[in-house]
């Protein structure tokens, strides 16, 4: 038997399945505002077979669909995870990952928080060269998490097979995000979370907590050289500058993720500036750059 992965992210508590989990999803799946996208409701029968299946996948695995916690409360949210579909698809096979929470978690970034954090499972420790997400045509709300996540549309709509022929939430759309697309949309979270942000003009850091005794005066000295730092990121900018530079569907996930910004992210994007340390990848800084200009091309649209 595997161990079960369990983690947390800031407000989320990822879980294997116990008993006392059984009874709020029933609930859950007896919602039909929570079920809107599905051709029924599940009964508390179809529910419990669902959570068995569910863990024994953990128990064979380490890893399914997690029940979700708050986790200053303990409260069952719903779930949140990964998994392997069990019917034949067009893509299989593959690993989907997927959401469901209940109707007060609604509106909270519950489900991109936690999405983000199992595509991290995935592809840090699981090891996956790609994950999958569908969902029903109308479900935009799904969609918007999708594409929050770094997920790229793959112009590959299907009928899924589970949902009557004709009914009308048969059609799907398909989402994919590969390894090398996630670890470059996950470069300026990582990035923007270990160095300090600094001034564009100087590069100067914050002063130390504690201050330290004044030291002489060191006259500055004319070098040969350029600066290393500065001409990297001079370079960045260039490329940034030229959507050809990158693979187009980085660009449309960006572009896509950017576009659901307020006009304050919008701003505190198009601002930011970041000190690379040396082991930044140029690919890490022309995609912060890149970032950078969309913000700014959107900001420009809404004023």
């Amino acid at each position: 038997m595997m161990q079960a992965i369990e983690f947390n992210t800031e407000r989320l508590a990822f879980r294997a399945w116990q008993d006392q989990h059984r009874a709020p999803l029933a609930a859950m799946n007896a919602d039909a505002e929570v079920m809107r996208y599905f051709p029924g409701l599940l009964s508390p029968d179809q529910t419990n077979a669902g959570i068995d299946i569910w863990r024994q996948q953990f128990a064979e695995n380490g890893w399914s669909n997690w029940a979700v916690e708050l986790l200053a409360t303990g409260e069952f949210m719903g779930f949140i995870g990964l998994s392997v579909p069990r019917r034949q698809l067009p893509f299989s096979p593959c690993v989907e990952i997927g959401w469901r929470l209940k109707r007060s978690a609604w509106g909270k970034g519950y489900a991109t928080e936690g999405a983000q954090e199992c595509l991290r499972i995935a592809f840090e420790q699981l090891g996956l060269e790609e994950v999958v997400s569908f969902t029903t045509l109308t479900n935009r709300r799904s969609v918007k998490v999708m594409e929050r996540i770094g997920m790229t549309h793959a112009n590959a709509d299907f009928e899924h097979p589970a949902v009557p022929e004709g009914h009308a939430l048969r059609p799907h759309c398909l989402y994919k995000i590969t390894r090398a697309q996630w670890r470059r949309g996950d470069a300026c979270r990582a990035d923007v979370a270990e160095f300090q942000v600094h001034d564009a003009r100087t590069f100067a850091p914050a002063p130390p907590a504690t201050p330290e005794p004044a030291a002489a005066p060191v006259l500055p000295q004319e070098s040969a050289e350029p600066d290393s730092r500065l001409l990297r990121r001079v370079q960045a900018i260039s490329r940034a500058a030229d959507d050809s530079n990158f693979d187009p569907a980085i660009v449309a996930a960006a572009r896509a993720r950017i576009a659901s910004y307020s006009g304050k992210e919008l701003r505190d994007l198009a601002g930011m500036h970041i000190l690379f340390n040396d082991d930044a990848t140029a690919e890490d800084m022309e995609h912060f750059w890149m970032c950078k200009r969309i913000a700014a091309e959107l900001l420009g649209k809404k004023t």
